[in-house]
Order: C-alpha cells, then structure tokens, then sequence
C-alpha cells in the first residue's frame, strides 16, 4: 500500500494506492471462514464450494478490508504529523470500481504552518495610558445612581416623567376604556403641555395619532394590533391616575453599601468609584493593544489559509447553514480562524498554559463585570457561575477570553510600545470602546475550528480574584 502526497501551499492531496497484494491475505482468511458457517440451499454447512463463497461475499470482503486499510493508513499519518490541523480530511469526490483488484484514494488535508516565523522586534504599537478625571468619575457616579435609582409618585407630571390613565376612546358610555401608562419624554413638543403640569383625575382630550406618533408604541400603548390603529377614533379622552418620576439614588451611605458592602463615605465612594474606572479602562486598553497587535501580526504574516478547502469544511460542519451566507463571510471566517492560530501559536511558543483555576476565575471574572455593565445587581453570582461552568460553549468561550489576556500582557512586556496619554473620550472616540460595550463582548461568530477546552470541576474563584 502507498501513500502519496502532493501538496499544494498549506493543503495536501493524499492519495492512497491499494494492490492486490496489501489485501489478499485478509480476503482469503475471511472468505474461509465464511464458509465454515454459510447457508446455500442444496449445500451442508461448511461444504458450500470455494467458488460460490466468493462469488457472494468476495467483492463485500474487499470493500471492507480496504476501506479498513485505507482508514488505518490516513491515521496513522495524521498521528505522525507535527502540525495542527485545519478541519477536516475531506475525501475528493471519485466513485469506487469495486469490480477492480486495484484501488485508488484521494483525500484532502490542510495545516496550519509548522512554525510561525515572527519576532515582537518587529512591530511597534500603540498602548493608551488611559487618564481617570474627576469629570469622569461624576458621570460614573451618575450612571450608578440611576442603576440604583427608584420610581416615586408625584403629585404633577413634569418633563420626563410616567403617566398611568384610563383612555377612553370615545363620549359614549360603553366605550372602551384602555389602562394605558407612556411617558412623557416620547411625546412630541408641540403637544407637551397637554400634559405638563397635569394632576392626578385630570382629564384630557388628546388626538392619538399626534400625541401618540408611532405606531409601534401606541399599539403596545392600547394592547391592540397595528392592523386595529386605523380603526381607532381620532380623539381620546385620557385620564390621569397616577404620575411616577424616576429619582436617582441619593448620595448616602446606604446607597455606597449597595454598590460595594466595604463602602460607607463619600471620600471611599469616589475613590472605589476611580479605581474601578481605572481598572475597567485598563481592561479596554489592554483588549485594544491586543486587537491592534493582532491585525498587525496577521498583516505581516503572509499566512494563506485554502480558501476552498475551508469553505467545504464549513459547509460540512454547519449543514443548517446556507452556502451563500458561507461564501459571503468565507474572507472573515478565515481572518478570524488565522488570527486564532497565531495567538495560539506564539502563546505555545512562549509556555503559556492555561489551567483549570484560571478558567474557573475568568468564569466569575465575566459575570461581575457583565452585571456591572448591564446593572445586574441583585443577580445570585455563584448560581450563575455555576450554570455557565456547566456549558460546553460558554466553556470555550472563557477559554478564548483567557487567551486574549495572556496574548495581549506578552504584547505588552515583548512589543515595543508606543505609550499615548489619553482621556477617557479621547480613547472611546478613537477605540469605539465605552461602558456600552461588553469588556467581554465577542464580535467574532464566524464558525472555525478550533478546539479551546474542557470543563472545570471546581466552581470556586480563587482567592486572588475575590
């Protein structure tokens, strides 16, 4: 049996030759002891002729023993080969003459390269040094507040308060009467006195279709469907039961305490306040230097992966998926699956592992800071841990997140940097990043390869990230 290999930049054709002789033995063995067991009308068992065993069973015995073959010898050379590789081995599309005594296999592979050649004294990148400024932690503050704020009910409806009234859309006396709540901020300006400076059982026609312009919100408004808004009267009449005004949480030591127990002054407050905006910023900073670094390092790597062989690959690992929707994003699929390869390549190069604690800890790590995004106060920390742990893909995903780390702290200790001092706007403007985006967000979904790791049995962070 040979096994030839023809390759073709980072993919290979491998093609397997079978002889008459790598199989005969096999056959023979089989088809004997076929015999001692077949059943052929007018023969006893065990006498059935040599030349009718093979007849019925020759051809089947070959396939089998071959295909056996054929398998055993393509691991045998994936086992020996150093280079990871890029999906699948995909077999080329050549019908099998089982009528023959000779076979022929062709099959394609592609790896990534064996050794990526590239040094940090290469590159020089930019790396914010982000400055916190008191302006900063005020708008902080500021979101915090109103993160922990309350809805309280006023005696008269201001700017952008919340009316609850019953709507009744029409004089008569059985006319429907809507419970209705919308704010005041969403009407338009020329009909904001309508209601500016209303009380509670004041009552007030208003024409729907002005006062309440988008379909969408008035029809939730009404709880009717959007095919129903055409039928409605053109006026209402509207009366007020009650005006709520969100208030932000004041400036006290219970509200230090919601935001962090430790806390009970104003002086601790700020502080707290600062050094999270630090260290949440430094988290963007080093989240940009590894995205730009990583750009770079795939610009000057020259690394082409088969752009056909990896549209079959994914063709053959997302069947659900629509081959348009594969060939339209095949470009940034493959970007992202090469970017993938150097991380880990240089991570590799340098030692870098990752251990089953540190998954555990990145598993806490996100869910605070995304409760801390999102305003998720009041979430059980520990059970949603504990229920991401459980998830293969969430799994993955902290892996992946981990790996972003340590890439972007080699950058920053291997690469020569070129320190900027920026502001916190400054950064946002020229970065994109801001408290609306996720530290952990991951714009990447483009399906790949990659294999990033396995559960954690421990569900608790380690002390240091406490």
């Amino acid at each position: 049996m040979e096994l030839i290999q023809r390759n073709e930049g980072l993919s290979s054709i491998l093609t397997v030759k079978v002889m008459p002789d790598d199989y005969r033995q096999q056959v023979e063995k089989a088809l004997r002891k076929a015999r001692q067991t077949a059943q052929v009308k007018g023969f006893r068992t065990g006498n059935v002729p040599m030349s009718m065993i093979k007849k019925i069973y020759e051809r089947s015995y070959v396939a089998e023993e071959v295909s056996k073959m054929v398998q055993d010898r393509i691991a045998e050379y994936l086992e020996g080969e150093t280079r990871k590789p890029i999906g699948d081995i995909m077999p080329c599309d050549a019908p099998v003459d089982w009528a023959s005594d000779e076979f022929e296999f062709s099959f394609e592979v592609a790896f990534y390269p064996a050794r990526l050649d590239f040094s940090f004294d290469d590159i020089i990148i930019p790396y914010y040094d982000i400055t916190v400024r008191a302006e900063d932690i005020d708008n902080r503050i500021g979101l915090l507040r109103e993160s922990y704020g309350y809805s309280a009910s006023v005696e008269t409806a201001e700017e952008n308060d919340a009316i609850s009234a019953v709507c009744k859309l029409s004089d008569a006396e059985d006319a429907t009467e809507k419970y209705v709540k919308f704010l005041m901020q969403k009407i338009p300006a020329e009909y904001k006195s309508l209601f500016a400076g209303a009380r509670k059982d004041d009552r007030i026609e208003v024409e729907l279709r002005k006062v309440f312009p988008d379909d969408v919100d008035l029809s939730n408004m009404l709880q009717v469907s959007a095919d129903e808004l055409d039928a409605l009267p053109a006026t209402a009449v509207v009366t007020v039961t009650e005006i709520s005004r969100f208030v932000p949480a004041e400036m006290n030591a219970d509200f230090f305490g919601k935001v962090d127990e430790s806390l009970s002054s104003e002086e601790e407050f700020r502080a707290f306040v600062g050094e999270s905006a630090k260290i949440y910023h430094e988290r963007l900073s080093l989240r940009k230097l590894a995205d730009d670094a990583i750009n770079l390092i795939y610009e000057k790597s020259g690394i082409e992966l088969p752009a056909d062989f990896v549209k079959k690959n994914l063709a053959k690992a997302n069947k659900d998926m629509e081959l348009s929707y594969i060939e339209a994003n095949l470009s940034a699929t493959i970007e992202s699956m090469t970017q993938k390869y150097i991380i880990d390549a240089l991570l590799e190069r340098e030692g870098v592992t990752i251990n089953e604690q540190e998954i555990v800890d990145k598993a806490w790590d996100v869910t605070r800071v995304q409760a801390d995004t999102y305003g998720l106060y009041d979430i059980d920390m520990r059970e949603v841990v504990q229920s991401r742990l459980k998830n293969e893909k969430n799994i993955q995903q902290f892996v992946s997140y981990i790996k972003e780390d340590k890439f972007a702290l080699l950058v920053k200790t291997r690469a020569k940097l070129d320190v900027r001092q920026v502001s916190i706007a400054e950064f946002r403007e020229l970065s994109k990043y801001g408290y609306s985006d996720d530290v952990y967000s991951d714009d990447d979904d483009q399906p790949d390869f990659l294999s990033l790791g396995a559960a954690s049995n421990s569900l608790e962070p380690a002390k240091s990230a406490e």
